[in-house]
């Protein structure tokens, strides 16, 4: 008889009513991360409110996320910390800020996510759960209307929302890139590199199919023929020549030209365990994996987002 499935952990389980709080008017964003992290620290779920305070702010950019207009996670990993531990601030009035992340102005609802060293995932499924239920903002709108941690609560316990099993692609990938299309010249992607200092630029079709991937290594090889890499005397071409040839092709030649296709580059669907993602990259010795959704390009996620999303996060 085959074991029974775990029971997944629910958000409501992580959030006890006497850690939400409803700050009063006048409350700045550091003085409520203070009031949520003596909460925990009373409730016995934190040895210390200002050593949690310190690794935090110490790691500030890592450690704040928008995932809504009005919503803002602030997260970090805390050793001696037994279990993940949540909190929340909800306000009646936007508040400003001015010591979290470059990106985060203001907020309604502040989550505090701290996480165990020993649970690296822990975080990013709590994310996960989070994105789910507050992408719709009536939702946020009714949390922001209550006066009752109980009644908050009871919100989040009314929503069937799990954390995920596992941490996948779509979790840890970013969704704001930039792309070449099929119909840009070799002149776009020139200039796109030295606008945005990329090693490579996925290329989309009409639709928003990825197609190909250009990269700096293939534009360098396209002005360089093999030849060249086998002849030592150069002195007949120090002028650049090749260079000069293909740069007088650069506006009619179409990026089709030196695209790579998809046996030379790396890319997983949206579900693809986070796992999996670092093993491609390992294996492959890439710093670069493309997300799509049924061959719709929605990510990218990089070595740099790798290691700040499951390393520092």
């Amino acid at each position: 008889m085959p074991a029974p499935k775990s029971k997944r952990q629910q958000l409501s389980e992580l959030i006890a009513p006497d850690a939400i709080i409803l700050p009063s008017p006048g409350r700045t964003e550091r003085e409520i991360l203070e009031d949520l992290l003596e909460v925990l620290e009373h409730s016995g779920k934190l040895d210390s409110a200002s050593a949690a305070l310190e690794a935090m702010l110490a790691h500030r950019c890592c450690s704040f996320v928008r995932v809504a207009p009005d919503v803002v996670v602030v997260h970090t990993k805390l050793k001696g910390l037994h279990e993940l531990t949540l909190a929340v601030a909800i306000s009646l009035s936007r508040v400003t800020c001015q010591c979290l992340g470059p990106d985060v102005s203001h907020f309604r609802i502040l989550f505090l996510v701290l996480n165990p060293f020993d649970e690296p995932s822990g975080y990013l499924r709590t994310l996960t759960a989070l994105y789910r239920m507050l992408g719709d903002t009536a939702v946020v709108d009714r949390l922001c209307a209550l006066r009752d941690p109980e009644a908050v609560w009871r919100v989040f316990e009314s929503h069937d929302n799990e954390l995920p099993d596992y941490i996948s692609a779509a979790d840890i990938m970013r969704t704001e890139f930039h792309v070449l299309h099929d119909t840009d010249s070799l002149s776009r992607a020139i200039d796109a590199f030295c606008e945005y200092e990329l090693s490579e630029l996925p290329v989309i079709d009409q639709d928003g199919d990825l197609v190909g991937v250009v990269s700096e290594d293939e534009l360098l090889r396209i002005c360089l023929p093999e030849y060249v890499t086998w002849t030592e005397d150069l002195s007949a071409i120090l002028d650049f020549e090749p260079f000069v040839e293909v740069l007088r092709r650069e506006e009619k030649m179409p990026v089709m030209e030196i695209m790579l296709f998809a046996e030379r580059y790396a890319a997983v669907e949206e579900g693809t365990p986070a796992i999996q993602v670092a093993k491609i990259m390992m294996r492959d010795d890439i710093r670069q994996v493309l997300v799509t959704r049924n061959n719709r390009l929605v990510g990218l996620i990089s070595l740099s987002d790798f290691i700040r999303k499951v390393l520092r996060a």
